[in-house]
């Protein structure tokens, strides 16, 4: 009672320092501090105040502290500890909650590639119909197996206990004709495995260049069998004779390993087109109960986006074509008319929690991943509200248009996400305004848990990437998505509602409807 009245009393001796205070931007916008800047963080009705310059005495009944470079927060109680942590970095707080899920996930992820390996090798027959094509080879060579790793390790032990000329001899006895591998021809896929290690050689300045595109020749596809037969002869003695002992290990690695992925590859492929397998990954990777849950979400995500579009003041038709499609949107499950199973990746989009939009050629669809169908409701949520938000981003110039009061706000100096970000940033903002809806109604401690649990971008921003790949070629991009810290701590951390709800002493600037 007695150190509440002190508080009381430094509160109304610091008013005007309050207002100084606040009139200057959040913590990660202001200018650096003194490396002895201490603060007290107390509570002032539902808000946390923050009251600067106590001595380390005066500040001994606190126990708990936060520390940012040359800023430490000292505090009375863990509620206003933890509150005022996820208003200063909620993607932190968040991350930390997520653990708990993560290892849960991990382990159903776990469970889910071992079952899909059991559908893929029933269904596929891959052990009788390698055991038909290593037949078809030849019983001669000791070193072949059905089991992949096992005929690697084959291989391996063959080296390690005969040397590299006893190996060289072999791959010359084995591995110099046509169909006298696991591929059904001699194929790109051992070419570039050649060449590989023949690109080492020349790093290492073992051949020439001349002498690397000279050797390299000598084993192309279009070879017939006895130019192939000696070009491979020749190679192999190069090879061998010249890798370092490293390099020579990872070289039959590769060698054998590339011979059994293709024969694989070649039947991967083709399981989407099997009925039996769709329906097997369906029904016992895609639970119905799990699908119907997925489903009531989305039906109360369509319920809030109509609400909330109509209350947008913008007037334009988009609105009510922005509407119409949001209620078109279908989840696609995994079936056999419906693709999905080569379209997200057959393995990946059983073990990888995530959900996607398709809204281009004709697409209004909405795909989710096995694992997703096991996320917390909360992450759930937002995961299907982002990629609903997709549904009406500013991509072309009439929804940049609708949207210009959002597109404009959000590339202001202190926010400064680049043009490339907008759509992926209009989806959380999109999400996160659905969400703050959603969770009205619960307790003060329920909101708060349903924020955190909402947050799913985790990456540290050091494992940032900021060119990725284009779609399935070669061609490099900026980025769609922002970091991680921006998406969560400039967007969900920033929502007015947010700041309530935790008591923020100020806010990141947020861009209204």
């Amino acid at each position: 009672m007695i150190m509440s009245k002190f508080f009381i009393n430094i509160l109304i001796e610091y008013s005007l320092g309050f207002l100084l205070f606040f009139s200057l931007a959040f913590a990660q916008e202001a200018p650096q501090p003194d490396a002895d800047f201490k603060a007290v963080v107390v509570r002032v009705g539902d808000t946390l105040k923050i009251v600067e310059n106590f001595s380390t005495e005066q500040l001994s009944s606190c126990s708990l502290t936060y520390e940012t470079p040359g800023k430490i927060y000292f505090f009375q109680d863990r509620q206003s500890f933890d509150q005022f942590r996820a208003c200063h970095n909620l993607r932190e707080v968040a991350c930390e909650k997520k653990q708990k899920d993560t290892v849960a996930l991990n382990q159903i992820a776990q469970a889910n590639e071992r079952k899909y390996h059991e559908i893929e090798a029933e269904v596929s027959g891959y052990s009788e119909k390698m055991k038909n094509r290593l037949a078809a080879i030849t019983p001669s060579n000791p070193l072949l197996r059905v089991d992949p790793q096992e005929a690697l390790d084959a291989h391996s032990s063959f080296l390690n206990q005969h040397g590299r000329a006893a190996m060289a001899e072999f791959f010359k006895t084995h591995y110099t004709h046509r169909n006298s591998t696991v591929l059904e021809d001699y194929e790109d896929d051992l070419y570039r495995v050649h060449a590989n290690a023949l690109d080492q050689l020349q790093s290492l300045e073992l051949i020439t260049w001349d002498q690397r595109f000279e050797l390299a020749d000598l084993i192309k596809e279009e070879l017939s069998d006895e130019k192939l037969h000696e070009g491979l002869t020749k190679v192999y003695e190069v090879l061998f004779t010249n890798l370092p002992e490293e390099d020579l290990k990872a070289y039959v690695k590769n060698f054998v390993t590339a011979q059994y992925s293709k024969f694989k590859t070649d039947l991967y492929y083709a399981l989407p087109k099997n009925p039996t397998f769709v329906e097997r990954v369906t029904t016992e990777l895609f639970p119905q109960e799990k699908r119907q849950r997925v489903e009531a979400i989305l039906r109360d995500i369509k319920g809030l986006s109509q609400k909330f579009l109509t209350e947008v003041p913008q007037k334009s038709p988009l609105k009510k074509e922005g509407l119409k499609k949001i209620q078109d949107i279908q989840v696609d499950w995994p079936s056999q008319s419906s693709g999905i199973m080569t379209k997200l990746g057959l393995l990946g989009s059983v073990t990888q929690e995530n959900a996607s939009y398709l809204g281009e050629g004709g697409y209004n669809e909405m795909q989710v991943n096995g694992l997703s169908l096991h996320a917390p409701y909360w992450r759930m949520f937002g995961q299907l509200a982002h990629e609903v938000g997709h549904s009406i981003q500013p991509h072309e110039e009439a929804w940049r248009s609708f949207w210009k009061k959002f597109v404009d706000c959000i590339q202001q100096p202190g926010l400064d996400f680049q043009v490339h970000h907008i759509e992926e940033i209009f989806a959380d903002w999109f999400s996160t305004e659905l969400l703050m809806r959603q969770i009205q109604g619960l307790s003060q401690e329920e909101m708060r848990g349903a924020v955190l649990e909402s947050v799913g971008f985790c990456e540290p921003s050091s494992q940032y990437v900021a060119r990725v790949r284009k779609e399935l070629t070669f061609e490099m991009m900026p980025n769609p998505h922002p970091d991680s810290d921006s998406r969560v701590n400039k967007i969900l951390r920033a929502h007015p509602f947010f700041n309530k709800l935790f008591g923020c002493p100020s806010s990141p600037a947020y861009c209204a409807p």
